[in-house]
């Protein structure tokens, strides 16, 4: 009597298993999805920067050779408007073929012996300077971009005298050059007012950038 007894007593505390309930799954899914969302955002935000730093050092690569040139020639590559507004930095300073090459032979570009090859932006990756001028002047944004100092109302003059690299920055706001001091975006010396007023140009180049460096800063 007394073994069904403790036999009944152990199955009436016995605790069964519950499943989970609709509310707990709902809240472990929202976690996921929140540790989730917060990595994903972290990655992004991680290898814009990684961009941004090759940027930098790819344009500070470019000044340190445009550097060097300048002292042997005494002249930096003027800016070659003859195809049209081509601000891109992998043509500007790239001597091309006859089918759409750079007018003046006195102004030199970077020659192969100081770079062999222009950087481009880690975010573009067509050939532009083995395309037509037509391509190359569609379209502009996101590139790195070169521009050359004096300029008068007709445009660049010769020789060049000074320059400025340009990229388009994802982050590091601190480092955004001001609207003031942009030459895309209004007249700034010694570069004066022709950049942006073609910039502004209708229609549109699609140039796009907030990051400076020039022979002058550090």
């Amino acid at each position: 009597m007394r073994l069904l007894l403790a036999r009944k007593c152990f199955r009436t505390n016995r605790r069964v298993p519950s499943a989970f309930t609709l509310i707990e799954l709902l809240v472990v899914i929202s976690i996921i999805g929140i540790l989730i969302t917060v990595s994903v955002v972290g990655w992004v935000s991680v290898a814009a920067r990684g961009r941004d730093s090759q940027r930098k050092s790819d344009l500070a690569r470019v000044k340190q050779v445009l550097l060097q040139q300048y002292s042997d020639t005494r002249t930096y590559p003027v800016f070659d408007n003859s195809p049209g507004q081509i601000y891109s930095a992998s043509w500007q300073l790239t001597a091309v073929g006859s089918a759409c090459g750079h007018s003046d032979s006195n102004d030199p570009r970077l020659a192969v012996k100081y770079l062999d090859k222009i950087p481009i932006d880690p975010q573009d990756r067509t050939d532009y300077v083995n395309s037509s001028c037509a391509d190359l002047a569609k379209n502009q944004a996101g590139r790195y971009l070169y521009l050359s100092a004096p300029t008068d109302s007709t445009g660049p003059s010769s020789p060049a005298t000074g320059f400025a690299l340009m990229a388009h920055l994802e982050q590091n706001q601190a480092d955004w050059v001001t609207d003031s001091a942009n030459p895309l975006k209004q007249a700034v010396a010694p570069f004066g007012g022709w950049y942006a007023a073609f910039n502004n140009y209708s229609p549109t180049i699609g140039v796009d950038a907030n990051y400076l460096i020039d022979n002058r800063s550090q």
